[in-house]
């Protein structure tokens, strides 16, 4: 907030007026994310601001409020458990929204068993198909 006043030529000073300026600061990404068991996101924020999360395709998959503490959890659907990249963003009460956090999530499934699996006829190489890397 300022104070404003007038001063005339005088030197007659007018009553100090308050005056609010806007909020036009973004606030800073959330720091601290964590991912647990694929669907719940923590992390920490700014006080009162919202946190969006969105999927690697940009589909909204999760908000949530940051407490007066700073700490914030986010319900994550559908879950993200394969090593996805999330986009985590926060935006204050003044609708000033952070840069994007790229935040990749723990890859805690397994992956599906070898399909096709073949030895060679002399014993030393076996190949098959299975989850790409």
């Amino acid at each position: 907030a300022l104070q404003v006043d007038l001063t005339d030529a005088a030197g007659n000073v007018s009553a100090a007026a308050s005056v609010l300026t806007p909020d036009l600061t973004a606030p800073a990404q959330p720091t601290d994310l964590t991912v647990a068991d694929g669907v719940t996101l923590t992390g920490t924020g700014e006080p009162g601001a919202t946190v969006q999360v969105r999927d690697a395709a940009g589909n909204v998959i999760g908000t949530g409020q940051v407490r007066a503490d700073g700490g914030f959890t986010v319900t994550l659907n559908p879950a993200q458990a394969n090593g996805e990249f999330i986009d985590v963003r926060q935006t204050d009460a003044a609708g000033n929204t952070s840069s994007p956090l790229a935040f990749q999530v723990p890859d805690i499934t397994a992956p599906e068993a070898v399909q096709n699996v073949v030895v060679s006829a002399d014993g030393l190489t076996v190949s098959g198909r299975g989850e790409a890397g």
